[in-house]
């Protein structure tokens, strides 16, 4: 999972981590809390986490969809009062 590999290999320190995934059906919170747990652990704080849903194949986001569909979740995170984003 490069996503855990990345959080491994890096230091967290006093930051606060948003966490943005896409999926098509659905996810575990149990995953969520292994990855605030993970961050915690890197002196990281896992401050939010983000998700879009892009569908079956049969009813999935075409990627124009896709990317609008992201500019606008960051952009409603922008304006709630989050002044660093960064997309890694």
């Amino acid at each position: 999972m490069p996503l855990w590999t990345f959080v491994v290999n890096n230091n967290f320190q006093k930051q606060n981590i948003i966490l943005f995934y896409s999926f098509n059906s659905r996810f575990k919170d149990k995953y969520i809390d292994e990855f605030s747990d993970l961050v915690k652990a890197k002196g990281g704080n896992l401050g939010d986490h983000i998700f879009l849903r892009h569908g079956r194949w049969y009813n999935q986001l075409d990627q124009n969809e896709l990317v609008e569909q992201i500019q606008l979740l960051i952009k409603s995170k922008e304006n709630s009062g989050i002044s660093d984003l960064y997309l890694v």
